[in-house]
């Protein structure tokens, strides 16, 4: 009596697809300059921090006020680069976009310093001055 085994291989090639999705995070700490002033000319600073996780390359950082600040107030920022990009120091702020770090590329990085300067060249008139920061990730 005779066995017969037969074995039969399939090859199989399956079609895998991946997508990986464009990443562009920035993360700020809440920063708050509180102001005694005096008629005099002032300079007073805040620092707080800031994350960035991008997957992309050579992305800025651009900052600007929703609205200008009334003369004679002047709001400077410096941002610390992460890995392998350059901050362009300390930038005057108004309502249109400045360049604040340029040539990000690929990187995960938290903590890196915010300074805000927040100056009067002449004394100010009394009253509130509110404003908001925009700081936006872009090509």
């Amino acid at each position: 009596m005779y066995t017969l085994f037969l074995a039969f291989t399939q090859i199989v090639n399956p079609t895998i697809s991946m997508e990986v999705r464009a990443i562009h995070e920035l993360e700020i700490e809440y920063c708050h300059i509180p102001l005694a002033l005096s008629s005099s000319p002032f300079t007073t600073t805040c620092q707080n921090t800031y994350a960035i996780t991008t997957n992309g390359d050579f992305k800025k950082i651009v900052g600007s006020l929703d609205q200008s600040l009334p003369y004679p107030l002047v709001l400077t920022v410096a941002l610390q680069a992460p890995k392998g990009a350059k901050s362009l120091g300390k930038v005057k702020l108004s309502s249109q976009e400045a360049v604040l770090v340029s040539d990000i590329s690929r990187v995960a990085q938290e903590n890196l310093k915010i300074i805000y300067t927040f100056s009067s060249s002449e004394p100010l008139i009394s009253g509130r001055h509110p404003g908001q920061v925009r700081f936006t990730l872009i090509d």
